[in-house]
């Protein structure tokens, strides 16, 4: 398998999550409900101490995937008044949240057990039923507690395999070797800290950096972030295919038509009226824009000093680390290194002194050769993803997209005066020769608007994208949806910077 696009599974997870019952309303019988195909697939079924609340118990449900563990924060209506008494939570309690995939012979559904670390009541006047506030950190056992033991001489991917499956963890990467061969010792520190300072020195080459988290499906994902960057970006026709699920196959059709839940597309995300109703289509949008902040805290680039014990001819060393920028750019775009036609971004730049490190290959030392150097560089490579990215909300929940995955993004843009502007933005580099398709090989008629001239490709926020983030969100009034964060290291540059 191609790691450059894909991340593959190296071991399965082995922890089983709290089995949510399901009450069998005869599906399997001549005219019965399918009932199964659409439990969670429409409505999180969550359940507390064996207590499963009905869909119009759940007021809402927020999966935040932004950290190394999953969280979620949720607001239950108790309307039995079961937590007041029995079925209250005690020390160790778990909620468990289910989310289906409609296209279940392709895509995993989402299991998870979440100790609960914050649960309050709040009462209701008369005739009112109590609303449950719960927040809960997913479960994996034995991640925060403290060992002390000894690892033999191997990398860090080598290593981070034997913590996964030590802790029942699956581990995904897109890393087929890593350079960072040492022995590494946990004396007493909890497991989660130590897969940190693992990952933090994790070397693999001066043209990577890696970044690591636990997914909603208990995998331990060890990602080399700039050979997903890096990767080809293939036309529309090259696209891997997908499933889509109409949010019709429930709404509007119910359970009689399963085939409208299995329809073959283009692996992308899109505003496009024509993908209205699937779960590929983009309902709002917004730009991030943290660029000065990112800047003015971690520089344009990082000088970095330390003594070296073990080396016989230069005890001092010191070099510059600068982030770096993708293979396949563009023509017409560019990193985010200050303002154009500026270079005084060249003398923003930071120094940091590292002290002492004991390396060499003779035994002697006690880490990698590159251990210092590696530590800024996943530091300051992974800030650079921060200084711009784009925000959008998915229609309904998506389970074929993944955290760290490169897809194609195509913005629309609709109204009068969007389109002109637009217009005449294209019009003007089509004057300078440049190459304003941010996808190649897209349906003329969508690129040029001929055909269709209330909406217009929008080329600066339209193109390859790589997914940072993903938020599963679920309200009574909005439904259940997908807040993903898209990240994007350079960007198409200003038309008046062009022209200067």
């Amino acid at each position: 398998m191609d790691l450059d696009q894909h991340i593959l599974a190296v071991v399965e997870p082995a922890i089983d999550p709290t089995p949510i019952e399901i009450v069998d309303v005869g599906e399997e019988e001549d005219g019965g409900d399918k009932q199964t195909k659409t439990v969670g697939a429409v409505i999180p079924s969550i359940q507390i101490n064996k207590y499963l609340f009905g869909d119009k118990d759940i007021a809402s449900c927020d999966i935040n995937m932004d950290g190394i563990l999953p969280e979620v924060d949720m607001e239950l209506i108790d309307r039995n008044d079961a937590f007041g008494s029995d079925y209250s939570p005690r020390d160790g309690d778990c909620v468990t949240v289910f989310i289906n995939s409609k296209n279940v012979d392709t895509f995993k559904t989402i299991h998870m057990d979440f100790e609960i670390t914050d649960i309050s009541s709040e009462g209701t006047s008369e005739g009112g039923y109590p609303t449950l506030l719960v927040s809960g950190i997913c479960k994996v056992p034995r991640l925060f507690a403290e060992v002390c033991r000894e690892f033999p001489n191997g990398t860090s991917l080598d290593h981070l395999e034997l913590i996964a499956r030590d802790l029942k963890l699956g581990l995904a990467t897109n890393v087929d070797t890593a350079d960072d061969s040492m022995q590494r010792l946990q004396a007493y520190t909890p497991t989660s800290d130590f897969i940190k300072s693992i990952v933090s020195s994790s070397y693999i080459s001066d043209d990577s950096f890696q970044k690591y988290f636990i997914d909603q499906y208990y995998y331990l994902n060890f990602i080399d972030v700039n050979r997903v960057f890096n990767s080809v970006n293939g036309s529309i026709e090259e696209l891997q295919e997908s499933l889509a699920s109409m949010s019709s196959s429930v709404a509007e059709k119910g359970s009689e038509d399963e085939t409208s839940d299995n329809i073959p597309t283009k692996l992308m995300l899109t505003n496009h009226q024509d993908h209205r109703s699937s779960n590929a289509y983009i309902t709002s949008f917004r730009l991030v824009n943290n660029s000065n902040t990112v800047s003015l805290e971690n520089g344009y680039e990082r000088n970095v000093s330390y003594y070296d014990n073990n080396n016989p001819d230069q005890k001092l060393l010191d070099f510059n680390i600068q982030p770096l920028v993708s293979e396949n750019l563009q023509e017409i775009e560019e990193p985010l290194r200050g303002r154009k036609g500026e270079d005084t971004y060249k003398e923003q730049v930071k120094y940091k002194y590292m002290g002492r490190m004991n390396a060499g290959e003779d035994g002697l030392g006690n880490v990698h050769p590159n251990a210092l150097y590696s530590t800024l560089s996943n530091i300051q490579n992974s800030a650079e993803l921060n200084k711009m990215y784009l925000v959008v909300e998915l229609e309904e929940f998506n389970p074929s997209i993944y955290k760290y995955q490169k897809l194609p993004v195509m913005i629309y843009k609709y109204g009068s005066s969007q389109i002109e502007a637009l217009k005449v933005t294209k019009e003007a580099k089509k004057e300078l020769d440049l190459d304003t398709e941010p996808i190649k090989n897209v349906n003329k008629a969508e690129v040029t608007n001929e055909e269709e001239p209330d909406q217009m490709l929008d080329t600066f926020l339209s193109g390859y994208y790589v997914i940072g983030n993903i938020n599963y969100k679920y309200s009574v009034d909005g439904g259940l949806t997908q807040e993903v964060t898209l990240l994007r290291r350079e960007w198409p540059a200003r038309l008046n910077n062009l022209t200067d």
